[in-house]
């Protein structure tokens, strides 16, 4: 059930960008895709993060998309915004790899289960991130003061993840996504 859970938060999470951290965008997604399984947590889910609310849908074993009603004040109606997702893993790290649907960069973050069937969600350390760019350990370019594009192969970023995975992750920032509702699966 923890597994199942777990694996149900870290969809949630994947939608989710936050303005006011520091967050890494790659053309790959990193490490190996960790299959997603509709048995185990639902077709499809709803979920919850701070007063927004997001509707996941498990497209296949690999790759799921998630869903969000915004209010378009210029056009005077709500659109919707979707996100493709994709659950990754090095050793025992897992990652979210998240990207605007017709875009070319995955954003990239980190997710750490807790027992409270909660998934919590870590964005980059920028101090880390800005050293390893000067030391030349990560190739990357600012787009703005908050948001990296990685220059480097699927590879090479493999690499830096496995190498840095526990330092460039800031692991005293931190959200929290939780789950409203399953459906269409598992209940």
């Amino acid at each position: 059930m923890l597994k199942a859970l777990l694996k149900l938060f870290q969809l949630t999470a994947a939608m989710i960008i936050l303005a006011s951290c520091t967050s890494i965008k790659s053309e790959h997604y990193v490490g190996k895709i960790e299959p997603i399984s509709d048995k185990e947590i639902g077709e499809e889910t709803i979920w919850q993060f701070d007063d927004e609310v997001f509707h996941v849908k498990i497209l296949s074993s690999e790759k799921a998309v998630g869903s969000q009603l915004k209010w378009n004040k210029e056009a005077n109606k709500y659109e919707t915004e979707d996100y493709d997702i994709i659950i990754s893993k090095i050793g025992d790290a897992l990652f979210l790899n998240i990207k605007k649907q017709n875009e070319k960069l995955y954003t990239i973050l980190r997710l750490s289960p807790t027992v409270s069937d909660e998934i919590v969600l870590f964005s980059v350390d920028k101090d880390v991130l800005t050293k390893h760019i000067a030391e030349g350990k990560l190739k990357a370019t600012a787009k703005d003061k908050h948001t990296y594009t990685l220059e480097m192969t699927k590879e090479e970023l493999d690499n830096y993840m496995t190498e840095h995975m526990n330092t460039i992750f800031d692991f005293n920032a931190s959200e929290i996504i939780k789950p409203i509702k399953a459906f269409k699966g598992k209940k």
